[in-house]
């Protein structure tokens, strides 16, 4: 009976406790917060692209277009918000402003949001081919661009949404996939750190 708290006291002594890379760590943060502050320039990038050509192309522009980009810079505008409002994680975060406890939550929420926002790029690819349609449409029936002129942007936007919409679509859907099994990955990696120190 004395024998085994010797036993487990050896047993405990064997084990194998796997330490932090606290380095290691801070590197894969500043690498997301790299990526995540591209991505947001990409954000603003399309923000400031329909006033640009608004700005360029007045003349080209009837009533209903100038009125028609302003609506869809709104709903650009909204989303944008949205999806910065999701990398909010990393973008306020530096690397040595926090303790490792602090980082994996960090990396557990921004990943999280990376699935959100990938998912949200999927919708955006079949919402923006309705924008279109709906566009030209209105554009037709209420006789607001001549005939000839919504030939060419009609074949431009369908053109658009035929090639560039479904190559999104695969490009989001694969990145929401990744962001996944990175999130499982880095949980598992730190339930079992944590475990083991626990």
């Amino acid at each position: 009976m004395s024998n085994k708290p010797n036993d487990l006291e050896a047993l405990w002594h064997q084990q194998t406790v796997s330490t932090v890379d606290f380095e290691q760590l801070q590197k894969q943060w500043k690498i997301l917060r790299l990526k995540q502050y591209f991505y947001l320039l990409m954000d603003v990038s399309s923000l400031i692209a329909l006033p640009i050509i608004i700005y360029l192309f007045p003349k080209e522009l009837s009533t209903f277009e100038l009125v028609w980009f302003s609506f869809v810079f709104v709903l650009v505008f909204v989303m944008s918000l949205c999806i910065i409002w999701m990398r909010r994680y990393s973008l306020g975060f530096k690397v040595d402003a926090g303790n490792t406890n602090e980082f994996v939550e960090r990396f557990r929420l921004q990943y999280k949001q990376n699935i959100r926002i990938a998912y949200w790029n999927k919708i955006l690819c079949f919402v923006t081919p309705l924008i279109f349609m709906l566009y030209l449409v209105v554009a037709y029936f209420g006789e607001y661009v001549q005939p000839d002129v919504l030939l060419k942007k009609g074949k431009l936007l369908m053109g658009i949404s035929a090639v560039c919409m479904p190559l999104l679509w695969i490009w989001a859907s694969k990145r929401e996939q990744k962001f996944k099994k990175r999130l499982a990955e880095f949980e598992a990696q730190w339930d079992v750190q944590n475990s083991a120190v626990g």
